[in-house]
């Protein structure tokens, strides 16, 4: 097991980890091995505030991801439309 603590990106100003829908952003997400976290606009998700530029579909940006016992992870984030959009 792991705990995500923290993250960060040049695409925004502050990473937070939102647990659900209207839930206040949570310090910490601890990781369960073999339990995916399937990403929500409705359920647990990672929101960017104070986005350098908006992002359009299409776009790709870096993302570090800090686990508390395995250090700094870099992903490359692609942004494409919401399945929810019409």
């Amino acid at each position: 097991p792991d705990a995500l603590v923290s993250a960060r990106s040049p695409a925004a100003e502050a990473v937070h980890f939102v647990p659900a829908a209207g839930q206040p952003p949570a310090a910490r997400w601890d990781i369960v091995p073999r339990r995916p976290i399937g990403m929500r606009i409705d359920g647990p998700h990672i929101l960017l505030t104070g986005l350098v530029r908006p992002l359009k579909v299409r776009d790709r940006f870096p993302l570090t991801l800090v686990f508390e016992r395995n250090g700094p992870k870099e992903i490359e984030v692609w942004v494409e439309r919401s399945p929810y959009s019409s």
